[in-house]
């Protein structure tokens, strides 16, 4: 760019700029990915808990011209076009043009639990070109399993006896504890003198499925501090592959007796 000045007597002095490139082209942003998001073994969709160190990763974010002035990340909803939360960054180096930070904390307050998102890049060159790349969809989960049914004793809905003379154990059955973002990964069973009390027996690893059983044993002062006409609560937790629980207690609990010599019911 050239200017000239002219004075009164209709002298000039010329002044030129250094040289200008002129970029027309926007940015290249390609391969956007996330580290750290989960595959389910039920569903080929990844989950992201609010507790995961997501970070965005990409396989090109370049511009030769003008070069990257800013970039924008930002969690989008499946299908829609506007940011539920985005950051930034700008000032790139060479060396952050392979991946990217761990995504905020404060970002995951803007998801809804159950809802799928994306990442989109947008990268803006310093002539103010911007282009955007999406990443693959995620499933935010944010919550343990949906609670199901206890079973107890293979009586479902009804109290079902336990008797200190005959057996020294419960059989406690789960069904309908299903997590559709993680899946469950763990459940473990416990006994309390109470709904959800666990003062009869600690929780204890029985299995990782929504649906089972198991027999737990009831020996030495775990069984002799029980009292006849007292009742035991089943208490399940299950536990998802995000690692968030859920409680669920029975509501009627076993019938505790001392003996059998008459015809017991229990209700």
């Amino acid at each position: 760019m050239a200017v000239r000045a002219y004075d009164c007597a209709g002298f000039m002095t010329p002044a030129v700029s250094p040289p200008l490139k002129v970029c027309c082209d926007r940015p290249s942003v390609e391969g956007v990915a996330l580290v750290h998001a989960n595959t389910t073994s039920s569903a080929s969709v990844p989950y992201v808990t609010p507790f995961d160190e997501l970070v965005v990763t990409f396989s090109k974010l370049t511009d030769e011209c003008a070069g990257i002035r800013d970039t924008i990340a930002e969690f989008v909803a499946s299908g829609s076009a506007t940011a539920v939360a985005a950051w930034s960054q700008s000032n790139w180096t060479a060396g952050q043009r392979a991946s990217w930070r761990i995504v905020p904390m404060s970002a995951f307050a803007y998801l809804t639990h159950g809802a799928r998102y994306r990442v989109r890049l947008r990268a803006i060159s310093h002539a103010g070109w911007a282009a955007e790349a999406l990443s693959p969809e995620f499933i935010f989960d944010a919550t343990g399993p949906d609670a199901g049914t206890i079973i107890e004793g293979g009586a479902l809905g009804a109290t079902t006896c336990y008797t200190h003379a005959v057996s020294t154990t419960i059989s406690v059955g789960w069904q309908g504890f299903a997590d559709v973002e993680s899946g469950v990964s763990a459940v473990q069973v416990g006994l309390g003198s109470s709904p959800y009390a666990l003062d009869v027996l600690p929780l204890q690893l029985v299995g990782g499925t929504s649906a089972g059983s198991v027999s737990l044993e009831l020996q030495g002062t775990l069984a002799a501090n029980l009292t006849s006409g007292a009742r035991i609560f089943a208490t399940v937790r299950t536990v998802n592959r995000a690692g968030l629980s859920t409680n669920a207690s029975s509501s009627k609990g076993f019938l505790v007796l001392d003996e059998v010599a008459q015809p017991a019911i229990c209700k």
